[in-house]
């Protein structure tokens, strides 16, 4: 016991160091979602480029918003899912335009994720805050009705 204790305490000093050192910054973490603040102009883009629409209705005040926007919106698998997509948050409370959008889409629960074809008709939507492993398969899924059952 006494040699066990003795050893603990020599490697210490050595150990320490490694501890102490700062894992190098990663590069793949940068990568991001590309977000678009207005839907009209993610609306124009996604017909000229025939992707589909991602939108994510949200508010200020909401819990389970600040979740995605922490932990699901971060996921490396969902950032890539998201390059397959024109991606715009709409803050359902913020100006006339962003709450008559959410009245048109029928909004009542926040947040409201809204998966559109790329001429703007709803293909599917997901309500709450889906962890990363949920909400990406959601989204192929519903990348796949949106392009007519072609993969995207």
């Amino acid at each position: 016991m006494k040699k066990l204790l003795l050893l603990s305490l020599l490697a210490t000093p050595f150990l320490t160091p490694i501890a102490d050192a700062k894992p190098a910054k990663k590069t793949a973490m940068a990568a991001k979602v590309n977000w678009r603040a207005s839907f009209p102009a993610a609306l124009a883009e996604a017909k000229r480029t025939g992707k589909p629409i991602f939108v994510d209705f949200y508010t200020t005040w909401c819990g389970p918003c600040k979740y995605l926007d922490a932990v699901t919106y971060k996921h490396p698998k969902f950032v890539a899912e998201s390059k397959k997509w024109v991606m715009v948050k709409v803050d359902a409370e913020k100006g006339a335009a962003n709450v008559n959008l959410a009245k048109k889409f029928k909004i009542d629960g926040y947040p409201s994720m809204i998966f559109l074809q790329s001429d703007g008709k709803e293909t599917d939507r997901a309500v709450g805050g889906y962890p990363p492993e949920l909400l990406v398969p959601k989204m192929k899924k519903a990348g796949e009705k949106a392009g007519g059952g072609k993969s995207i």
